[in-house]
């Protein structure tokens, strides 16, 4: 387990309703696909296992059927922020605060 995971779940079992936590800064998507990016995607994953129920069984047949049920004790709230050059100044990203309120 990484020491962001870590930090989170101290968070959770600490934090008083209305609390809130920014678990990352940047693009997520764009960091959890680099190279280096398995302790992002671990992270992400774990905020997302924390927040929502998987109940994907069986599998939805349109793509409007949402079987993802929201846990009454977080939620997950995106702020963005301004755009930012990826690292090899070639493209623009969408900057975001990844955040989790607790309820």
């Amino acid at each position: 387990m990484t020491e962001e995971i870590q930090q989170f779940d101290t968070w959770l079992s600490t934090a008083q309703t209305g609390d809130k936590y920014t678990y990352f800064s940047g693009n997520l998507a764009h960091a959890s696909c680099l190279i280096d990016g398995y302790k992002t995607r671990q992270l992400r994953d774990h905020v997302m296992n924390k927040c929502c129920d998987w109940n994907l069984d069986p599998a939805p047949i349109k793509a409007t059927d949402n079987r993802v049920q929201f846990k009454p004790h977080i939620r997950l709230v995106q702020k963005a922020k301004k755009k930012y050059w990826d690292k090899k100044e070639k493209e623009i990203l969408n900057g975001s605060d990844y955040i989790v309120v607790k309820l």
